[in-house]
């Protein structure tokens, strides 16, 4: 059949019309700095502020608010996402759903988990992870550094391979480690996560990290709360099955390895050592309130791109776990609350009968000051010397010995993984009736935090 002229125009037209929407429709949604600069940039403060403010009411289950300031007075913007009435904490913990929080840029040279915290949250507006909402409430904190990211240099982190325009700080603006802070709550932000943790009161909390420079074969490594006094099923669901399950996720869709974070002492280092257990950290902080706290360490040495992805593979694996198993994981703190409940319950009357007056004496309290000086040191050396002559037996070459326990960067303590059987690392399983000397006696600890 013979198409007429004036058909043939209107087809010519209406195809022309399309083509020119269609890339349209495609850019409607905002890029990151780093996409639109070819990841040699990363997004300043008021990049993460407008890139959000683009979502403003795109998502009808998707909300925005801050939770506090930084100590230059920045906004700390807060996104929500889930089956909620609006982003107040209020109404998220009206609702029965599992809550997950994702925060990067604690240190803000380490920018990656701030751009894919971004991502992640055009994805939510997108409506491409609608189904979370059925059984999840999400809240990404993509920049909580905030005053640091605004210290841009091309000399911060030397040992990271880009963006190539530079990157924040690790400090904030009083120069200090937000990181560190979490016992101490110096911080204007250390406070205000807080108070985002008691008032959102989250199940599940992600902390983004790049790594500090170790060479290893791993695009991400990851950790589980190491305080001894975190609930046991917190930390046996994350190390025995939900850690190895987020590997064998990401091996299987892109053939890329995560492990457990780790660094190796020198260039040449033999030894696989992690950080220390003292709440300061923040996902030991998280564990301590019975709350699966989980550290993401992007790997230092890939591109800044491929970072970006491993975070943003990471967090989607992670929570894709939360999402097929939300009842076991949103219950489960509650146990492990009711259970530490009831040991303090017992060891405070064993304490009465014993005269000690109303001294607490469980798992995560401190001993008074006599009872320190009495025996803390002693307590702890000869759990040292039981622990090296157990190892010892078993064929181990120097367990817990001045191998173990090293000084890194900065004061702080390393604890070396355990050779043992499997790929997961294995832990020393401190005697409750020495952990409260152990502790006692190492210098910085704290008292175990609330119950959530």
């Amino acid at each position: 059949m013979r198409v007429q002229p004036a058909t043939r125009a209107l087809v010519l037209s209406a195809t022309l019309w399309l083509g020119a929407a269609a890339p349209a429709v495609a850019q409607s949604w905002p890029l990151t700095r780093p996409e639109r600069s070819d990841y040699l940039e990363t997004s300043r403060y008021a990049d993460v502020k407008e890139f959000l403010a683009e979502f403003e009411g795109r998502h009808p289950k998707l909300a925005f608010t801050a939770f506090g300031y930084s100590e230059e007075g920045r906004a700390l913007p807060l996104a929500v996402f889930g089956d909620v009435a609006d982003a107040s904490a209020a109404a998220v913990r009206s609702s029965d759903a599992t809550r997950v929080l994702v925060f990067a840029n604690i240190h803000a040279g380490e920018v990656a988990g701030k751009e894919a915290a971004q991502v992640l949250v055009r994805e939510m507006a997108q409506g491409l992870r609608d189904r979370w909402a059925d059984s999840l409430i999400v809240l990404v904190a993509p920049i909580y550094n905030a005053d640091g990211n605004e210290r841009i240099g091309l000399r911060n982190r030397p040992r990271q391979h880009g963006p190539l325009a530079g990157m924040g700080r690790r400090p904030n603006a009083r120069d200090l480690d937000l990181n560190r802070d979490n016992a101490k709550l110096e911080s204007a932000e250390a406070r205000a996560l807080s108070r985002l943790v008691q008032e959102y009161d989250p199940h599940v909390a992600l902390d983004l990290h790049t790594t500090n420079g170790t060479f290893h074969a791993y695009h991400l490594t990851y950790s589980p709360p190491l305080h001894p006094s975190t609930d046991a099923r917190i930390t046996d669901l994350l190390r025995d099955e939900w850690l190895p399950a987020v590997s064998e996720s990401v091996r299987d869709r892109y053939e890329w390895e995560f492990f457990f974070y780790g660094n190796v002492p020198g260039t040449f280092g033999m030894d696989w050592y992690t950080f220390d257990h003292r709440p300061r950290f923040t996902t030991n902080y998280l564990g301590l309130r019975n709350r699966f706290g989980i550290l993401s360490e992007a790997y230092s040495y890939a591109t800044f791109e491929d970072r970006i992805l491993a975070h943003g593979r990471f967090v989607e694996a992670v929570i894709e776990f939360a999402f097929a198993n939300a009842t076991r994981v949103g219950s489960g703190h509650a146990d492990c609350a009711a259970s530490r409940r009831g040991a303090r319950r017992y060891h405070h009357r064993a304490a009465r009968r014993r005269g000690q007056g109303a001294e607490p004496v469980h798992r995560g309290a401190h001993l008074s000051a006599a009872r320190r000086a009495e025996g803390g040191a002693d307590a702890r050396l000869r759990l040292v010397r039981g622990h090296r002559e157990r190892g010892r037996a078993r064929g181990l070459s120097d367990p817990g010995g001045s191998g173990s326990r090293d000084r890194a960067a900065g004061g702080a303590r390393r604890t070396r993984f355990l050779p043992g059987s499997g790929c997961r690392p294995r832990r020393l399983r401190i005697p409750g009736r020495f952990d409260a000397h152990l502790r006692a006696a190492v210098p910085g600890t704290s008292p175990a935090g609330g119950m959530g």
